[in-house]
């Protein structure tokens, strides 16, 4: 667990969190900045980790992991 001093409105805090690894891109493993944002059967996004190379954009500020941008139709 890492913590960490701040201030807030002037006064001092100390906030305390687990430590994130960076995530891994689900295809290719290298370092991720995207998460997939397709809506699953649950109704929560897919959020698989996701590298530049195999996001799959759609235009529309969403990105789609391979296999839901191979889907017919997208979701919202």
């Amino acid at each position: 667990m890492t913590c960490q001093a701040i201030c807030i409105d002037g006064k001092p805090a100390i906030v305390c969190g687990l430590c994130q690894r960076p995530r891994r891109c689900c295809v290719r493993q290298k370092p991720s900045a995207y998460l997939c944002d397709a809506i699953t059967a649950g109704g929560r996004t897919c959020s698989r980790a996701l590298c530049a190379d195999d996001r799959v954009p759609d235009g529309k500020d969403r990105d789609f992991c391979p296999r839901h941008a191979r889907q017919p139709e997208l979701p919202l």
